[in-house]
């Protein structure tokens, strides 16, 4: 009965170390974007949690079927909810280079355009680290811990005006965020929640069981990062669903 009951007592201690370690692996292989996307010494890391939570609050209010025409409408609604000026953020948006960088095929290029033009050189070299830090990454993780190195960067940068710092931290905190969010999106593949809502409504290129023509996830983190650059969180969350409608939208 004793060898019984140790036996029992083994077994027991076998199972637990296997549901610890199954436990484990299962945490190990879980994505890591969602908390590594933070970044707490970023003083603006709240408008690129902002920016996601805009863009499922259009995803889950639009009508598909006339997206384009709900884009500036709910981006504002979402913003007043949020706390935001209505006023102040429509002012943003009326902005010709704001207008012009968000209705833009590549909201990047447009911004570097505009930075040029003004001569916002540290901006421009900013920017270009930007690119490079998500277009060569292999996932979001990687494009986080590259942009968190810039953020650290920009806010020991004493040779930045506050304004421009802020506007570059608040761009930043919107390509970490992004990047996670469409890495995500990207990962679902034709069970994309953007896919799956437009899916079958009006001028929609990908249809149900057709292709999924979702773009590398990092372009519309650069469409975000760049639209929020230009235009505050009203330019990034504009930026970011006008870019993904132009890929799925005849």
């Amino acid at each position: 009965m004793k060898n019984f009951f140790l036996l029992l007592l083994a077994f027991c201690a076998i199972a637990l170390a296997t549901v610890s370690c199954s436990k484990k692996d299962t945490a190990d292989m879980a994505p890591t974007a969602k908390t590594v996307a933070q970044n707490s010494t970023n003083p603006y890391d709240y408008v690129g949690v902002q920016h996601n939570q805009g863009l499922d609050y259009y995803l889950a209010k639009a009508d598909f079927n006339v997206a384009a025409d709900e884009v500036e409408p709910k981006t504002l609604d979402f913003l007043q909810e949020a706390g935001y000026s209505r006023s102040a953020m429509q002012e943003v948006l009326n902005q010709p280079y704001v207008n012009e960088i968000i209705h833009s095929a590549d909201p990047v290029e447009a911004l570097r355009q505009y930075y040029t033009t003004n001569g916002n050189t540290k901006e421009l070299d900013y920017l270009d680290r930007m690119v490079d830090a998500m277009s060569t990454s292999t996932n979001s993780d990687q494009a986080v811990s590259r942009l968190t190195q810039i953020e650290d960067d920009v806010q020991a940068d004493n040779s930045l005006t506050a304004s421009s710092q802020e506007s570059l931290l608040k761009g930043l905190a919107v390509g970490r965020h992004s990047a996670q969010y469409w890495y995500e999106q990207q990962a679902q593949g034709d069970q994309s929640t953007w896919l799956q809502a437009n899916a079958g409504t009006i001028g929609a290129t990908n249809q149900p069981g057709g292709p999924n023509s979702l773009r590398p996830w990092w372009h519309y983190g650069l469409a975000d990062l760049a639209g929020t650059l230009g235009g505050t969180i009203a330019g990034g969350i504009g930026a970011s669903i006008i870019f993904w409608l132009g890929d799925h939208k005849d």
